[in-house]
C-alpha cells in the first residue's frame, strides 16, 4: 500500500523532473548569452527590418506542424480516424506539449491519449503502432535528407572526410534501412502473428539455416512455430499500417523535412551566418541538431539545441550557429504554442460531458 508521503512524492515527481529540465534549459541558453555565442537582439534585427522573414518562417511552420503533420498520421492511422478538424485539432494538442515537455517526442503520447478519449473504439494497438511509426517515418526521413546531401556534397565538391559525415553514416543508415524493412515486412504481411509465422516457415525450410543450427548448437529453428503462438504480439493482434501507407507518410516526412532543412538555411543567411558554407554543407549538420532537440533532457529543446548547433557550426569553424538555431526555434515556440487553444477548449468539453 501506498503511504500518503509516498502518494504525494510520486504526484510532485513529473514536476519536479521538469522544473530541473526548464532549469537546464535556461542555464544553457543563459551560458551561451553570457558567452556572447547568442544574441536574441539579432533575429528581433532581421523580423522587424525584413518581416517577410518573419512571414515565410510562420507559413512553413504552421504548415509542417499542424497540416502536413496531422495528415502523415492520419495516413498511418488506415483511415480509422475520419475526423480532419479532430486530426488537425489534436497535432496542434501534440505540438503545444512538444514545445512545453521535454523532448520532442513527448507530446505524441498526449496526443494518442486525446485521440483514444475522442474516439473510444480505436484500438489502442494500433495507436500506438501508429504513433510509433509516425516518429519512424519522421527521424528516417530526417536522415535522407542529410544522406542525399551528402551524397550530393561527395560528388559534386572537394570532399574532406569529417567527423561529423561519419556520425551522420552511422546514425542515420540504421534508421533508413530499418524502416525500409519495415516496408518490406508490411507488403508481405502487416500482421506481427502472420509476419512471425511466415518467417519461422521460411527459416525451418531452409536446409542451409537448419543444418547451420544443428551443426553449432544454436537456437533451433523448430521453437520459432511455438514462439508465435506464445507470442504476446499473436495475442494483442497488433497490425502494421500498409506498405503503401508507409511509403506516403515517409514521403510527407521528407517534405517537411526538406522544407525545414531549407527555412533554417534561409535563416542562417538573413542572420549572416556561415556564408562560407553552401546549402549542402549546411544540410549536413542541420539534421543531427535537430535530432539532439529530440532528447528527453529540455522542454522544446531549448538550450540544448542552441548548443548543438553551436557545437556543429564550431566544427567547421563558423561562429553563430545558436543564433541560427533560435531564429527558427522562437518562431516555432510561437506556433506551437498556439496548440494551448484546442486543448483547453477540449479539455472545457470533456468537463461539461
Amino acid at each position: 500500500m501506498i503511504k500518503p508521503g509516498e502518494k504525494f512524492f510520486l504526484k510532485l515527481k513529473p514536476w519536479l523532473t521538469f522544473s530541473i529540465r526548464l532549469i537546464i534549459g535556461f542555464l544553457l541558453i543563459f551560458y551561451l548569452i553570457k558567452g556572447g555565442k547568442l544574441d536574441f537582439t539579432k533575429i528581433i534585427a532581421v523580423f522587424s527590418s525584413q518581416p517577410q522573414v518573419l512571414i515565410i518562417f510562420l507559413l512553413v511552420i504552421v504548415v509542417n506542424n499542424f497540416i502536413l503533420s496531422g495528415l502523415r498520421y492520419q495516413v498511418l492511422l488506415n483511415g480509422k480516424f475520419n475526423l480532419p478538424q479532430d486530426i488537425l485539432k489534436l497535432t496542434m494538442i501534440g505540438q503545444f506539449f512538444n514545445s512545453t515537455l521535454p523532448g520532442a517526442v513527448t507530446g505524441d503520447l498526449v496526443k494518442g491519449y486525446y485521440f483514444k478519449k475522442i474516439n473510444a473504439n480505436l484500438k489502442t494497438s494500433d495507436l500506438v503502432v501508429s504513433l510509433i511509426c509516425d516518429r519512424l517515418a519522421g527521424l528516417s526521413a530526417l536522415m535522407m535528407v542529410a544522406l542525399m546531401c551528402l551524397l550530393i556534397f561527395y560528388f559534386g565538391a572537394s570532399y574532406q572526410p569529417h567527423q561529423l559525415h561519419i556520425m551522420l553514416l552511422v546514425m542515420g543508415m540504421p534508421l533508413v534501412l530499418g524502416y525500409i524493412f519495415l516496408i518490406i515486412l508490411a507488403r508481405f504481411s502487416n500482421n506481427f502473428s502472420q509476419m512471425w509465422g511466415k518467417i519461422s516457415s521460411l527459416a525451418q525450410s531452409n536446409k542451409a539455416l537448419v543444418s547451420l543450427s544443428n551443426s553449432f548448437k544454436l537456437f533451433k529453428l523448430s521453437k520459432l512455430s511455438k514462439l508465435s503462438k506464445l507470442s504476446k504480439l499473436s495475442k494483442l493482434n497488433i497490425t502494421l499500417p500498409s506498405a503503401n501507407r508507409l511509403i506516403v507518410a515517409l514521403a510527407i516526412s521528407l517534405v517537411i523535412f526538406t522544407s525545414t532543412t531549407l527555412l533554417i538555411y534561409y535563416g542562417a543567411t538573413k542572420l549572416g551566418v556561415a556564408p562560407a558554407l553552401n546549402l549542402w554543407q549546411q544540410a549536413l549538420l542541420i539534421p543531427i541538431g535537430l535530432i539532439v532537440v529530440a532528447l528527453p533532457i529540455s522542454p522544446g529543446g531549448i538550450g540544448l539545441g542552441h548548443v548543438a548547433f553551436q557545437m556543429l557550426y564550431a566544427s567547421h569553424g563558423i561562429k553563430g550557429g545558436a543564433d541560427v538555431f533560435n531564429i527558427f526555434i522562437v518562431v516555432q515556440l510561437l506556433v506551437n504554442l498556439t496548440g494551448v487553444v484546442p486543448y483547453l477548449a477540449l479539455k472545457n468539453k470533456q468537463r461539461k460531458i
